[in-house]
């Protein structure tokens, strides 16, 4: 059974998002609820956020969204670089940070990892996870912890995806 395949009592099932939703260039990004902070610094929490609805929301053009996991050493590192560089950034893409792992890679990421998150990073952007009803959705659909991916808003088509920001980042600064 694939990762994107989930157990049902009929056996294994292929969830609506197993083909597209951003795993690669020119895919539309699904529609995922997930929890957690919008885009303003002192946005609510919320049990339900659409990712795409925050994306199509966002007050730039495109959306640069950074999969990460709280236990991740490398993804803490590319929140701190967002963070950092987050006045250049910002006047080109609106960032959303999704955990898309927990305290270990097979757990899901819930509000304490958020809250945690946040607090340790000061982030300026939407952070979100799963809600409680789907763990591990936003990574079955999306991918793994370090995926960075360029989203238009409009239409909420994959312009870009690299499996680290590192490596998105030429591209990100070459468009601005």
């Amino acid at each position: 059974m694939s990762s994107c395949a989930a157990e049902t009592s009929g056996g294994p099932s292929t969830p609506p998002w197993t083909e597209g939703c951003g795993r690669k260039v020119g895919d539309t990004l699904c529609e995922l609820t997930l929890m957690g902070y919008g885009h303003e610094v002192e946005a609510p929490y919320a049990l339900e956020r659409s990712l795409r609805g925050l994306v199509q929301s966002a007050p730039r053009p495109h959306a640069l969204v950074l999969l990460g996991g709280s236990w991740c050493p490398s993804c803490r590192k590319a929140t701190q670089f967002l963070v950092a560089h987050h006045g250049e950034i910002a006047p080109h893409y609106t960032v959303v940070n999704v955990l898309v792992e927990g305290a270990k890679p097979t757990e899901p990421a819930r509000k304490s990892h958020l809250d945690e998150w946040r607090k340790t990073h000061k982030t300026p952007f939407a952070v979100l996870a799963d809600g409680y009803e789907s763990p591990m959705a936003a990574r079955d659909a999306l991918g793994f912890r370090e995926v960075a991916l360029v989203v238009d808003r409009a239409t909420g088509e994959v312009l870009a995806r690299e499996s680290t920001l590192a490596l998105l980042w030429p591209a990100l600064t070459k468009t601005r």
